[in-house]
């Protein structure tokens, strides 16, 4: 081996090579060892080059935390136009930490899979538990991976770690097609939904020993089939991996928690099954069904040629030997003893019971799946007619008695009332843009005066902050408070945002509601409110660029009072005027 050293650290052999650079075994000065990744801007390329280094140092400089892979030192060498990436080293293939840098190869869970092809229910649950807790902890520090896949989940001291931060990057600013074919989401990697994406495929590998390539087909005979909870975990590899974000986890933590259920209630919930993005689940415990049926009941078959060995074998002996000559019947082609015969049918009706109540299931699945798309079609061809037909008091009352706007105010609305549309994302039907605060005063001023408001006794303002904050959450808690067809999280059925709006507003009302029937609470445009912090004014609920984290019913944008942008509008509420 040719050895090279710099500074504390000597370079024993190459043990790692791909596009972004190539990975040694080193050693330190304390006879440590450790893997020095080493990035040279001439090999790879000046754009490379800063996207490795930036991934790089914003991932050295978070504390470590379980399942992710230790750095230790981080250094670049200008002159040469290097850097290094001082990391943990895997364990060896076959010793652990018994490094002998002879023969020496790197543990990842590639290494394990090529190896024993899928690998036991159980422990890719705890793959997961550690790999999902990483990528929470990630989340929270504005990290995404955007490259997992099995050969970068290195095993060290018998633990998954996650490795190769290079095309790691602050989901805030993601905005480029990276990562590994057959790991990469439809969206691209922008989003911690893509690195759910990517895991939900890592998972779907070592536990069915198939390809990303062939995901969605059936697991091979090797997978841990036998184990009740296989079909429920097919479940969750589904949703991990719907195709839309809305369909899929929208958390680490949300995907976590249903696979600690696994072992609370490893029978599927039928309650659960009239949801559309359930029926992956459905199909994919079918192909179980189907497969487990395959290995233990000879359906339709004459069964495997050991069977049928065995069979002959003893039809022979008891041919030869009348006092032991037992009676045969035929059992769906299989010559088997009355016993036998009857054993099977019971188990075959039993199976047969189950596939009819599953296809039951399915075929009622797909019936309110319909349903949920009809009635979806029906709401979005309500809310656009009555956008189109609303007047200034189309309002909602809130539970504490406060009236306020069912939608954003319209450009249809604004020059009503002011006489021109300054907006810059034209249509009458979208919200308007583009006022600034003072601008909103002299709207409200106006629309006091209008003969509805009048009539109806209303005093129109703007929200406070706290005010539409109580609207946004809707009786419910956390950041987003928001329910689509019923369940919580699905932020693309609800909003308007950087990676679904094509960097635009969009017609008021085209989303679902929230649970109190308001209409782009999240989304579409940073909402005024009346709140001043200093000498700026609080903005609230995420505009048509800002990704979901600034979206929530916390985010705050400030503007000053007669500042400007196509970022920003306003909704109305009004109170009862005192006698």
């Amino acid at each position: 081996m040719t050895k090279y050293k710099l500074g504390e650290y000597t370079f024993i052999k190459k043990i790692g090579e791909g596009a972004s650079g190539t990975v040694w075994l080193a050693q330190s000065s304390k006879e440590i060892y450790y893997a020095i990744k080493i990035v040279s801007r001439d090999v790879v390329g000046d754009e490379a080059y800063s996207r490795e280094k930036r991934g790089i140092s914003m991932y050295a400089r978070l504390p470590w935390f379980r399942g992710l892979v230790p750095v230790y030192d981080f250094w670049e060498d200008t002159e040469k136009s290097l850097f290094y990436c001082v990391m943990g080293l895997a364990d060896d293939e076959s010793a652990g930490r018994n490094i002998d840098p002879e023969i020496y190869k790197p543990k990842t869970l590639s290494s394990i899979i090529s190896g024993c092809v899928a690998l036991k229910l159980d422990e890719c649950i705890s793959i997961a538990r550690t790999l999902l807790s990483a990528l929470e902890y990630l989340q929270k520090n504005h990290l995404i991976h955007r490259d997992i896949k099995p050969g970068n989940v290195l095993i060290i001291n018998g633990e998954p770690v996650l490795t190769d931060f290079g095309l790691a990057i602050d989901f805030r600013d993601a905005n480029s097609i990276v990562g590994t074919p057959g790991y990469v989401p439809p969206e691209n990697h922008g989003t911690v939904q893509g690195d759910i994406y990517s895991l939900g495929k890592l998972f779907y590998i070592i536990s069915t020993g198939r390809s990303a390539e062939e995901f969605g087909y059936s697991p091979r005979p090797e997978a841990d089939i036998d184990s009740p909870l296989f079909p429920q975990w097919l479940k969750i590899i589904n949703k991990a991996c719907a195709p839309r974000i809305p369909d899929r986890y929208f958390s680490p933590r949300a995907m976590l928690e249903d696979i600690e259920a696994l072992y609370k209630n490893p029978v599927s919930n039928k309650s659960s099954k009239s949801k559309l993005w359930l029926s992956a689940g459905i199909v994919a415990s079918l192909i179980a069904l189907f497969i487990i049926l395959d290995k233990f009941v000879p359906v339709g078959k004459q069964g495997n040629d050991s069977d049928v060995a065995i069979e002959k074998k003893e039809q022979s002996e008891n041919a030869s030997n009348p006092d032991k000559l037992p009676e045969y019947v035929s059992w769906r082609g299989v010559l088997v003893t009355p016993e036998k015969a009857k054993e099977l049918e019971e188990k075959f009706q039993e199976n047969q019971k189950n596939i009819s109540e599953a296809l039951a299931d399915f075929n009622g699945t797909i019936k309110s799946v319909n349903e949920d798309v009809q009635e979806i079609m029906n709401f979005t061809e309500r809310a656009t007619e009555e956008v189109q037909s609303s007047n200034f008091l189309s309002l909602v009352q809130l539970p504490n008695g406060l009236y306020i706007g069912k939608y954003e105010v319209t450009q249809k609305q604004w020059e009503a009332i002011m006489g021109t549309d300054p907006s810059e994302f034209k249509g009458e039907n979208r919200p308007v843009d583009s006022v600034s605060w003072n601008d909103v005063q002299d709207f409200l001023k106006r629309i006091n005066t209008h003969p509805d408001v009048k009539k109806y006794g209303l005093e129109v303002r703007l929200p406070t902050h706290e005010e539409w904050m109580y609207a946004c959450l809707a009786g419910s808690t956390g950041d987003y408070g928001l329910l689509s067809n019923g369940l919580q999280g699905a932020f693309d059925d609800v909003a308007w945002h950087r990676y679904n709006s094509d960097r635009e507003t969009h017609i008021v009302g085209t989303k679902l509601p929230n649970a109190w029937g308001l209409y782009d609470m999240h989304g579409n445009l940073w909402e005024y409110t009346s709140t001043i912090s200093g000498d700026e004014v609080i903005a609230a609920g995420g505009c048509w660029g800002n990704s979901y984290n600034f979206c929530t019913a916390k985010s705050v944008g400030k503007n000053k009072k007669d500042d400007f942008n196509s970022s920003t509008g306003f909704r109305i509420v009004a109170t009862k005027k005192q006698p």
